[in-house]
């Protein structure tokens, strides 16, 4: 999938191809329609929270989104979150 993401901090976010992450247990897979760069995403790329949360790259910037749900598990499927 594309997204625009870092491979190290701090760092420009670029647009490029990382893997399409696999829902585990309780989560969702989300096709993400539009998102969002915020004020925490531009703190990340600066690289002021390095010391207050760990990062796995590539790191991928955007947290607020919306979208359509695409997979979810059996029980996240009760609450009425389905594909």
């Amino acid at each position: 999938m594309r997204a625009v993401a870092l491979s190290e901090v701090p760092a420009a976010p670029v647009v490029s191809e990382v893997e399409t992450p696999r829902p585990e247990a309780g989560e969702l897979l989300v096709k993400v329609a539009v998102s969002a760069v915020d004020g925490f995403d531009a703190a990340t790329v600066a690289g002021y929270l390095q010391q207050v949360m760990e990062h796995r790259f590539p790191l991928v910037v955007g947290k607020d989104f919306a979208g359509t749900v695409n997979a979810a598990d059996g029980a996240l499927r009760k609450t009425g979150c389905s594909p």
